[in-house]
């Protein structure tokens, strides 16, 4: 092969590896994001449980969490522990006329996981 052609075949696979990294990373930010919006999510329902006078089926919360959560998520647990003591503070100084609104969606969006029966 010619130097030319090399260089010519070059100038096609640099651009072409550079899109492809730009996509991984960004689907490696998406997942991360994808993460941390699930741990807020459940965060809050796990937080507001009492609260809203809920009562999960544990054993469908850990499916939740099995289905869901990456296996090598090492800050997942974490963030979610974070997420339930600010949602159980901020519940114990909502003023009571938000409560319904905010335990009708708690409520909603616990089923749609599948953690009340």
């Amino acid at each position: 092969m010619s130097g030319s052609k090399m260089f010519a075949s070059s100038k096609t696979v640099l651009p072409a590896f550079v899109c492809v990294m730009v996509l991984f990373a960004a689907s490696s930010v998406r997942a991360r994001e994808d993460s941390e919006a699930l741990a807020v999510s459940l965060g809050e329902v796990l937080g507001s449980e009492d609260f809203c006078g809920l009562k999960y089926d544990q054993s469908a919360v850990t499916a939740f969490m099995d289905k869901n959560v990456k296996k090598d998520d090492t800050e997942f647990s974490s963030k979610l522990r974070m997420v339930t003591g600010w949602t159980h503070y901020r519940n114990g100084i909502m003023p009571d006329s938000d409560k319904p609104d905010q335990c009708a969606e708690i409520e909603r969006v616990a089923r749609s996981y599948g953690l009340i029966k």
